[in-house]
């Protein structure tokens, strides 16, 4: 309910804003006659605000569920009057954690922004061989614009093995941190808190 709401509410805001600028001083005719590298920005503002609304509405509760979720345990850790050093050992595994994390994992927004800015010029390199289509095969231009669609093609292609080997690096550094690293922790505290209290 939550994600939804507030992809609405952006989608809005963002559909009038670049619509009032796509419109403002005949900005739509300098773009496609003039301009003409973005051929089908109506295509755009109506398929890509969607998106990108939906994938900014998936932030917010992503950035507020950990704090309140570790505000959460540690004030569920004070009520059964957990010693300070649990705490602080609790806090600093998640701070440290974070820093590994954000140190070792893929930088995700480069990945997704290098894929929609290559995906958006193969689909250009494609609208204007169907917009232009009787002067291309009339100059006998085809080898030169298969030469660009191949080029085109073959860089969406390397970022998608890119993207693969990162994902597939990823994993393994991950099923660490999740699975191995807070067995180890836990046992080191147990062991270091019964050497303290026995």
């Amino acid at each position: 309910w939550l994600n939804s709401g507030i992809a609405v509410v952006w989608r809005e805001r963002m559909t009038n804003e670049i619509t009032d600028r796509y419109l403002r001083h005949s900005m739509f005719h300098q773009m496609h006659h003039v301009d003409g590298r973005i051929k089908d920005a109506d295509t755009r503002i109506a398929q890509e605000i969607t998106k990108v609304a939906m994938a900014m509405s998936r932030i917010i509760p992503k950035l507020v569920r950990p704090i309140m979720d570790a505000t959460y345990c540690t004030l569920l850790l004070v009520r059964i009057k957990l010693p300070l050093s649990g705490l602080i050992a609790m806090w600093a595994y998640g701070i440290v954690g974070l820093g590994v994390v954000r140190l070792l994992a893929p930088d995700l927004a480069f990945i997704t922004t290098e894929d929609e800015r290559l995906l958006a010029r193969f689909r250009t390199v494609h609208d204007r061989v169907s917009s232009e289509a009787e002067t291309i095969a009339l100059a006998d231009a085809a080898p030169s614009e298969q030469r660009t669609a191949d080029a085109a093609h073959a860089d969406i292609l390397k970022l998608m093995h890119m993207k693969n080997n990162q994902r597939a690096r990823w994993n393994v550094v991950d099923r660490f941190f999740l699975h191995r690293l807070p067995d180890f922790i836990s046992d080191v505290l147990r062991f270091f808190w019964s050497g303290t209290q026995g």
